[in-house]
């Protein structure tokens, strides 16, 4: 691909420090500075620095953690700062925010900071950390923040921190990704759980596929996403042995794909706040894939589910 967008959750600092507002927080996260290469080796061109643990050692850890980051070529953007990638001639703006508490101040900076952005750039990211930890749903206020950024310019928003996967939502010609669950994650140790006589995916997320289209002036004319079932944990399943995989995410189909799938879509009407006419064909459409991998034998493998082009509003 051109680009890879990541939530970074965590620290790069070799400081011991922590702050005393995380003294009883049994989950403070950091790695040696030099892994910064992790990003760079396995083409990580940006990420969003904006989460509950960017503070886990405090500001001047995660001003070090910025200058890792920046002295390896990765993009970031946290708290409203811009961060803009090029890719074929084309300069992307990227903005993140931590939401999960803060949506009083963030109601007028949003729109405010997308509008500054679209001013200078044709298209616009924005990421939000937000939501309830483990809720398969979007609060109202993230509802209501995701439309805001749309409204406001926003060309695509991607979401983080539930550790589960929530709905995506066409909303003016933008795909709105609630949460696409977890990445490279070491939170969870079972590649499956046993449920009665069922056998299934313990930590299954999405990966996101974004296809921005422009003109040959750099106009942006549009989006599609592809969506690809993956399972995040820390060992595969071979025949009927477990094996480490070090926190890799793992392509998955039949079965297991479906789950996944099965997991996007049950909230996709949720208090029928996202279902028009388009998002009901969107839902549809999940539904179809999910029964078509339900049907199938093995979960080994690949399969991808394409979403609808959305052309960008005028």
């Amino acid at each position: 691909d051109d680009l890879t967008i990541v939530n970074f959750e965590g620290t790069l600092t070799d400081s011991t420090y922590i702050p005393s507002s995380k003294k009883n927080n049994d989950f403070l996260f950091s790695a040696p500075p030099e892994y910064v290469e992790m990003l760079t080796k396995n083409g990580v061109e940006a990420v969003s620095l904006e989460n509950n643990h960017v503070m886990d050692h405090g500001e001047d850890a995660y001003i070090e953690t910025q200058t890792h980051l920046s002295n390896a070529g990765v993009v970031w953007s946290g708290d409203g700062q811009l961060g803009v990638i090029e890719v074929k001639g084309i300069e992307i703006a990227m903005l993140s925010y931590l939401c999960i508490d803060r949506y009083e101040q963030l109601w007028d900076k949003v729109p405010a900071d997308i509008q500054a952005a679209k001013a200078q750039y044709p298209p616009v990211i924005v990421n939000f950390h937000w939501g309830n930890e483990l809720m398969y749903h979007p609060t109202d206020n993230q509802i209501k923040m995701g439309r805001l950024a749309v409204d406001s310019g926003a060309d695509l928003v991607l979401g983080h921190h539930s550790h589960r996967i929530q709905p995506i939502e066409q909303y003016k010609g933008v795909y709105i990704c609630y949460s696409l669950g977890n990445f490279c994650f070491g939170g969870n140790r079972l590649a499956y759980q046993k449920k009665g006589s069922k056998v299934q995916d313990a930590a299954p997320a999405l990966l996101v596929r974004a296809v921005l289209t422009f003109d040959d002036e750099g106009t942006y004319k549009g989006q599609q996403l592809t969506l690809y079932p993956v399972q995040t944990t820390s060992v595969d399943r071979v025949g009927t042995d477990d094996q480490p995989n070090n926190y890799q995410p793992k392509f998955i189909t039949g079965p297991l794909g479906a789950h996944v799938l099965h997991l996007m879509q049950i909230d996709m009407n949720y208090k029928n706040r996202l279902m028009d006419d388009q998002n009901k064909a969107l839902k549809q459409l999940v539904i179809d894939k999910e029964n078509e991998l339900a049907a199938m034998e093995s979960s080994e493998g690949m399969s991808s589910l394409t979403l609808p082009y959305l052309p960008a509003n005028p």
